[in-house]
């Protein structure tokens, strides 16, 4: 008995240390336990034949929630197979020092206790065996062991609890041990004389110093939402509603319960008790004010409900709506939805200077999002584009003055006139030239040709158009205005014998409307039949100044164009009488 004495002393004094280490962890605390149970050896017979009783008692400590300490005594007898088929009894005590580590630590989110522990266990301890008379000068024995489980505990309060064990441990064969060599163990070892038991015991436990709190779970209700609070209070409303009033005849009641008054009565309670909830909340969470100038529209953001939008807003109201703490609101109606927010169905939005706007909800078609901009942003826009509009106009009065000016370019004298027609807002450019005597015959249209860069005249007419409008006369050609264009072609009194080819390239000319020495007259040239007269001819020479006017002034691709052609046909021969000249009539242009 003196090995088993010293494994319990040992093991009180380890957990006497262990407690002074734990004297700072509120979870650390002492515990008793004592349980029953049942044991049997593995191995060599029937298993239910070696079943036997058990009693043990614990004293240990949890140092902290995942490991500790304990000390233990069990047994009480054991059934062996000795012999072929003898089953004998005899007794057993077990001596133990078990480290304890807590599986569900691992698993729960905290350190709080819920009241049920899985714990492995694993220790050294002495098995002691005695009774064996059966055997001749048999005597008792004393042998170490190893021991091994898992654990289960559940606490009934919060000093008391159960627990469950399984156990397995290893130790000197007690039939077969030969006790007249001095090592039973190391002797037993080395002929394999050693076996293997199982224990399952049931026990009570009473915890000394467990400051956890154990309160057996309560199913707490879960807390209303918002849209629950408010679909309670319409249902006790709507109860209340559809009772029978005093005096309510059966007649009117039943009208009264109609399927449709009664959804619109609970849809009337839904902003009505929404509304109560709700309190001064849009008065609190607006966050922004935008507008959108293509629309005149203006936005309302909120930190918790989604944007309003008013129509209708000039932007002359704007500055009223400036500082966002000047805006007010009344009588606004709400209706929680089912996600908790609040979503306003009715406001009326008063601003700085008191003017009145009216919301109305139509399932928040207009939301407040691109081309809305901050209010002040917009103010801002305004103001650049008044100072634009302002120098824009300062400048086209300066520019737009009369203008007489005769350009030369080479051997041709390119004359420019423009004037602001009186009483109107329209303005005239025309574009003529002459070429220097002598040049003619070099510089005009070639008998019989119609295209503008063979011809330097035309040529340097079209640059000066064509630098001009891109340059001084710009302001005039506005996107969207007007411009009437009339161009005027020549043609001298050489007689056409054969068709000159046409290549299209002034275009289709498919019954072209043209004027010809006061009268109203159609043309068509067709690449087919190619240009048989000077009439053809001269609407050609036109027609290809409007082509080269079209692919290089990007004013006019912007511009509403109406374009019409005056032909005139000269009874005299030479390259005079072979030109073309641009009348420019710009509409609301100053």
């Amino acid at each position: 008995m003196n090995n088993m004495k010293s494994i319990l002393a040992a093991a009180l004094a380890l957990m006497a240390c262990g407690t002074a280490t734990a004297q700072n962890n509120d979870n650390a605390y002492t515990f008793i336990q004592v349980q029953g149970g049942v044991q049997a050896p593995l191995g060599e017979g029937s298993l239910g034949k070696k079943i036997s009783p058990m009693v043990g008692l614990n004293l240990g400590r949890w140092l902290s929630p995942q490991i500790g300490l304990r000390v233990g005594v069990d047994g009480w007898q054991q059934k062996q197979l000795y012999g072929e088929n003898n089953y004998e009894k005899f007794k057993r005590y077990d001596g133990s020092l078990d480290l304890m580590f807590n599986l569900s630590t691992i698993f729960r989110p905290s350190e709080d206790d819920p009241g049920v522990n899985i714990y492995l266990l694993g220790g050294l301890g002495m098995v002691y065996t005695d009774g064996m008379d059966f055997i001749p000068h048999k005597r008792a024995q004393v042998s170490p062991s190893l021991r091994g489980g898992i654990g289960a505990e559940m606490r009934l309060t919060n000093p008391l609890s159960v627990f469950a064990e399984l156990r397995f441990n290893n130790y000197s064969e007690p039939l077969n041990a030969n006790t007249s060599q001095g090592n039973i163990w190391d002797a037993q070892l080395a002929l394999g004389l050693h076996i293997w038991d199982a224990q399952l015991a049931l026990g009570l436990q009473y915890s000394i110093g467990r400051t956890e709190r154990y309160t057996r779970p309560v199913a707490q209700p879960k807390p209303l939402t918002l849209y629950q609070q408010m679909q309670k209070t319409v249902d006790e409303r709507m109860k209340l509603w559809t009772k029978r009033m005093k005096g309510e005849d059966k007649i009117d009641y039943k009208a009264r319960l109609a399927d449709d008054n009664v959804e619109t009565q609970r849809l009337q309670y839904v902003k009505d008790v929404s509304t109560e909830m709700a309190g001064g909340r849009i008065d609190n969470t607006l966050t922004s004010v935008k507008y959108n100038q293509n629309s005149q529209t203006l936005g309302l953001d909120f930190t918790d409900m989604p944007s309003i939008t008013l129509a209708g807003v000039p932007t002359t109201s704007l500055p009223a709506f400036a500082n966002k703490d000047n805006v007010k609101f009344q009588n606004t109606v709400y209706e929680i939805k089912p996600d908790d927010t609040y979503e306003v169905l009715y406001t009326e939005v008063l601003d700085a200077n008191g003017q009145k706007y009216f919301y109305r909800n139509t399932q928040n078609a207009n939301t407040v999002g691109a081309g809305f901009l901050p209010v002040a942003d917009v103010q801002q826009r305004l103001m650049v584009q008044q100072l634009q509009q302002q120098s824009a106009a300062q400048t086209n009065a300066v520019a737009m003055a009369d203008v007489h000016e005769v350009i030369t370019e080479g051997n041709t004298d390119i004359t420019v006139d423009g004037k602001a027609l009186p009483g109107s807002r329209d303005y005239r450019v025309s574009y003529t030239y002459a070429v220097k005597d002598g040049f003619s015959a070099k510089e005009d249209f070639a008998p019989g040709q119609y295209h503008v860069a063979a011809s330097s005249a035309p040529s340097s007419l079209l640059a000066v158009v064509r630098r001009q409008m891109n340059g001084k006369f710009a302001p005039l050609a506005k996107a969207g205005a007007t411009v009437d264009i009339r161009y005027t072609g020549m043609a001298d009194a050489m007689p056409i014998n054969s068709a000159i080819d046409y290549d299209g390239s002034a275009g289709r000319l498919n019954n072209v409307p043209v004027t010809i020495g006061g009268r109203q007259k159609n043309i068509t040239v067709s690449q087919e039949q190619g240009i048989t007269n000077n009439e053809q001819l001269s609407l050609v020479r036109a027609a290809s100044v409007t082509k080269t006017l079209q692919d290089n002034v990007e004013a006019l691709k912007k511009m509403k164009v109406n374009n019409s052609y005056d032909l005139r046909l000269s009874n005299s021969k030479g390259g005079e009488h072979r030109r073309v000249t641009v009348d420019f009539l710009f509409h609301d242009a100053l």
